[in-house]
């Protein structure tokens, strides 16, 4: 991320980017997690200042509904990890949330998406623009996930939900992760924080790297919690047979899981056929920590036929 455009004026723009390609700059090596700084003083919203002290954000009507589905799902992410701290509501926004169809408004068509953000001369956030790139990408939530390679459109294959959720960490205040690649927090081989510059399957949940990176800037606490254990799968629904793919939050291949029909496997983000129909609790384990999910497997509707309309004959002339 460059700040060849940072001024020292009342405001100025201040560009998150998320690129394919891995960034590698030395910045701050006490710690792994990346906060814009300037003078050692991290980007961040004034909190105190706001109605309620709530982040709005306001969705593009023009957009498909698997958008607010993903932002949905990382305010709620950021606000966990902050205790509730970091609040967010939908209305008049000061988080924008845009699709971009044309890619118009990206820097680079090969970009997943893009974040600028106005900042106060107190370096206080004041608005943020997230702008995905719907023109060159088709876009989904969950299983394939990370970025795929180009489909039949010629488009690439993109997983909503990790992209959101990392470009959300940009307009909260957290840069790449991986411009001080030798220090993150909690890094394993299996599973790369949300706010590293490429997008890893497992990125759909905050690593313990973000989650430091985000208690630092807004609870002022570098404390490092223990890693929490989550799984989602998609689809989670569907006609039988029904093959679902998973992914987890930390783990690795002792993972031991239990698809609820029988069926076990020991392993890391594996993938599951249902057969018959049914209700299925999926769990996963991993030392010592279990998370649970549902899937559904439900049989073809029958097709409604339509009612017969019953044909009137007109009255025939008496005359």
């Amino acid at each position: 991320m460059s700040q060849k455009n940072l001024k020292t004026t009342l405001q100025f723009i201040l560009p998150a980017i998320c690129a394919c390609a891995l960034l590698t700059v030395a910045f701050r090596p006490a710690q792994g997690y990346v906060p814009f700084l300037r003078n050692d003083t991290p980007a961040s919203w004034d909190l105190a200042s706001l109605p309620n002290g709530t982040i709005n954000f306001s969705i593009d009507p023009a957009a498909p509904s698997i958008l607010r589905d993903s932002v949905m799902k990382a305010t709620a992410a950021w606000s966990h990890c902050t205790d509730n701290v970091l609040k967010f509501a939908e209305g008049t926004g000061s988080v924008e949330f845009t699709w971009s169809t044309d890619a118009a408004q990206m820097p680079d068509a090969l970009y997943l998406a893009f974040t600028n953000f106005t900042l106060s001369q107190n370096f206080n956030i004041t608005s943020a623009k997230v702008i995905v790139n719907a023109a060159n990408y088709d876009w989904h939530c969950g299983a394939p996930f990370g970025v795929g390679s180009a489909n039949s459109s010629g488009k690439r294959d993109a997983d909503l939900d990790a992209v959101v959720l990392h470009e959300l960490g940009h307009a909260l205040g957290l840069d790449h992760s991986d411009k001080n690649p030798a220090t993150l927090i909690g890094a394993d081989s299996m599973n790369r924080p949300t706010m590293n510059s490429i997008i890893y399957p497992g990125s759909e949940y905050l690593h313990t790297d973000d989650i430091v990176g985000m208690r630092s800037i807004y609870l002022h606490d570098t404390t490092i919690p223990e890693p929490e254990l989550n799984i989602s799968g998609s689809p989670a629904k569907g006609l039988k047979p029904l093959n679902v793919g998973f992914v987890q939050s930390i783990g690795d291949a002792t993972t031991t899981w239990d698809f609820g029909d029988g069926h076990t496997f020991v392993g890391s983000a594996p993938s599951h056929k249902f057969t018959a129909l049914g209700t299925y609790t999926v769990t996963a384990t991993f030392g010592g920590k279990t998370s649970t999910m549902t899937v559904e497997v439900i049989k073809k509707p029958k097709p409604v036929k339509a009612p017969k309309v019953k044909k009137v004959k007109a009255p025939t002339n008496a005359n």
